[in-house]
């Protein structure tokens, strides 16, 4: 089965963190759009659509009324949170939030793309 291509929009203000995002994740041949902020992230979103939007959990944090437009103007993108600090999960946490280790958000990403290319096509 070829590798799906896919556009993945990512916010991190942090530019080292961002290009080592950007390079391990290209690796996979999919097409990263870089954004440090929701701002950029919204200017993105209304001229691409994506199918992945992976933020930093600080960013997140700001402005909640234009995460939640950029939501909406996504309907059908899968999101990833992640932090530069890998934490323990609290027992009643249902927040799942990846470290940065750019390998790590490669497998997970590769996993949940895969399971969603498998249930698209289930559908069909």
């Amino acid at each position: 089965m070829a590798q799906a291509s896919y556009r993945i929009l990512l916010v991190d203000p942090s530019v080292p963190r961002a290009q080592a995002l950007c390079g391990t994740l290209a690796k996979a041949g999919w097409e990263i759009w870089p954004g440090r902020n929701v701002q950029d992230a919204l200017l993105l979103a209304a001229g691409l659509p994506f199918d992945v939007v992976l933020a930093h959990e600080g960013t997140t944090r700001l402005h909640p009324e234009l995460w939640k437009q950029l939501a909406e103007s996504l309907p059908g993108a899968c999101w990833l949170v992640h932090t530069e600090e890998l934490r323990r999960p609290k027992p009643h946490s249902s927040r799942g939030i990846l470290g940065s280790d750019p390998s790590l958000i490669l497998a997970v990403l590769m996993l949940v793309l895969e399971e969603r290319q498998a249930a698209h096509a289930q559908a069909a």
